[in-house]
């Protein structure tokens, strides 16, 4: 049976590392996503509603979300990090970001399809 927010199974979905999955923050006027494609080795990161253009693609080096994914970002000599994981072992319907700051937000799934077809629309910039 397929999931909304994910290409994996009802199975599958809980172990955090295969496939897509999707999930949404909204912040005021406009949305935030994450498409965690490790079918890709990528991690997508966009806004939508605030007019922004882009997508940042980090890649995945190693872990699941169950563990925790670090995404690491190289700015000009500037490097930081944040965390993706389930706030739940095995339990995929709530995703925690910790920021380079130690800040946590919690995100909800979101249709995985629609998430795509906004990614589509985005400039990708590499990190």
């Amino acid at each position: 049976s397929s999931l909304f927010y994910t290409t994996n199974d009802k199975n599958t979905v809980k172990d955090g590392n295969t496939g897509k999955y999707a999930y949404i923050k909204m912040s005021g006027q406009y949305a935030i996503y994450y498409i965690i494609a490790f079918d890709e080795g990528y991690v997508y990161r966009f806004l939508d509603g605030n007019g922004d253009e882009t997508s940042d693609r980090l890649p995945i080096t190693g872990g699941t979300l169950n563990d925790v994914i670090i995404l690491t970002y190289h700015d000009g000599g500037t490097e930081w990090q944040n965390a993706l994981s389930f706030k739940y072992k095995r339990q995929p319907t709530t995703l925690i970001l910790q920021d380079y700051d130690y800040s946590t937000y919690t995100f909800d799934p979101t249709d995985l399809n629609h998430a795509l077809e906004l990614l589509a629309t985005k400039t990708i910039i590499d990190y």
